[in-house]
């Protein structure tokens, strides 16, 4: 598969996830403010996405939309999580409580993936979108997917994303002991990961297509940290009440 194939099949992922954002027709121009492509290599990429079914253009308005065809190409998908109504209780419950951005992620190799996210109501805020995704390294939830892995695992990834991440990872062996020191607690907490920012973390007694899920609460570092231990006790105390009995 060449370099280009693979860049048109961003693009089309990427187009198509402005729309997700925006909810609304949107004109060539707009899709090149929000991207900032090459107006050729958006002429043809709308082309190819309107003869395929994809797109639906408005000659009168000069306007772009989905069809009805990206939603039934994933419409046959069911929630791998069956916990997902009590899980988003908790998201629902916490973000109301801490008045942070909630998020749900899972590991997706090197990088964490957001499932959901409940966005704080602050100007100042911590802000990610489902289906963003980052290195394990520069996350809170991510540095507790990683200390639950083995060593030689936890090497291979730091090896992997070290050299991208805009973390304070430090070498391997001071990395090696702070996934040491996260694996002793059930919770991680991490500030200045982004900048600014800190996140409180917590594994949940739930999978998604296998593989663990985390839940973390993230805000502006001089909100969150100060009430850290606070957080934490009321992410427990959600799980306890929320949680089926037979998974904590």
């Amino acid at each position: 598969m060449s370099v280009d194939t693979v860049k048109s099949a961003q693009r089309v992922i990427e187009v198509l996830m402005v729309f997700a954002r925006h909810k609304t027709p949107l004109t060539q121009s707009e899709l090149l403010d929000a991207t900032q492509y090459p107006q050729s290599s958006m002429t043809a990429l709308l082309k190819t996405l309107t003869t395929s079914g994809l797109l639906h253009y408005n000659g009168y308005t000069r306007q772009y939309f989905p069809t009805m065809l990206v939603k039934d190409l994933g419409g046959w998908i069911k929630d791998p999580t069956p916990e997902a109504e009590w899980i988003t209780r908790i998201m629902s419950e916490l973000r109301e409580y801490c008045g942070e951005t909630v998020a749900l992620g899972v590991q997706n190799d090197t990088i964490i993936m957001y499932l959901r996210s409940f966005q704080s109501d602050h100007i100042v805020r911590y802000h990610v979108r489902p289906g963003e995704q980052r290195s394990l390294l520069d996350s809170s939830m991510g540095w507790i997917l990683l200390s639950r892995l083995d060593k030689r695992k936890i090497e291979q990834i730091y090896r992997r994303s070290s050299f991208e991440s805009r973390s304070n990872a430090g070498n391997l062996d001071s990395f090696l002991a702070e996934m040491e020191r996260v694996r002793e607690q059930d919770h991680c907490f991490i500030s200045n990961i982004p900048p600014k920012a800190g996140t409180v973390s917590m594994l949940l007694p739930a999978r998604f297509n296998g593989a663990p899920l985390v839940i973390g609460v993230g805000g502006f570092i001089d909100r969150v940290e100060p009430r850290k231990q606070e957080f934490l006790e009321k992410m427990r105390e959600l799980i306890n009440v929320h949680a089926p009995k037979d998974l904590t």
